[in-house]
């Protein structure tokens, strides 16, 4: 395994500990935007669905094993899990989701850099897309924080 597909272990990792967070901000979000806000995060958890199994999925067509343990991912997790048991406001949540996706950007962007570095652009074109994606929510949540 190269230096890039163990970050791209990490990047697995995280989107496992973050689909789990997401699912807590999609739970406890109140205020008057709650309906937005609630089926907004149920599409960013249904997308960090797709992106995690692609990711892994690219680990196993390389013969690579992706974490596949909420354990190992928690340890190698970017993204911090939610433990917290309250309610929580739409800027709270805004506020999370853009510092995680933010934190998600840097690593699939350093993971673009170095398969682009190593002329992979298996890896390299998929996290650019990432990267796209990515892009797009922060824009959204951004707004929404106005």
């Amino acid at each position: 395994m190269n230096k890039y597909e163990e970050k791209i272990n990490k990047f697995v990792a995280s989107l496992e500990v973050f689909y789990l967070k997401l699912h807590a901000l999609h739970w406890n979000v109140t205020g008057k935007n709650f309906k937005a806000i609630h089926e907004y995060v149920e599409s960013l958890y249904d997308d960090a669905t797709e992106t995690l199994d692609s990711a892994a999925e690219q680990l196993k067509i390389q013969g690579l094993y992706p974490v596949a343990s909420y354990a190992e991912s928690a340890k190698l997790s970017i993204i911090s899990e939610w433990t917290e048991k309250r309610d929580l406001t739409q800027k709270e949540v805004v506020e999370s989701l853009i510092s995680d996706y933010q934190a998600l950007s840097t690593l699939a962007k350093e993971i673009r850099d170095e398969a682009v570095a190593a002329d992979d652009f298996f890896y390299s074109n998929f996290y650019e897309d990432v990267i796209a994606d990515y892009a797009k929510v922060l824009w959204f949540l951004k707004a929404m924080d106005r």
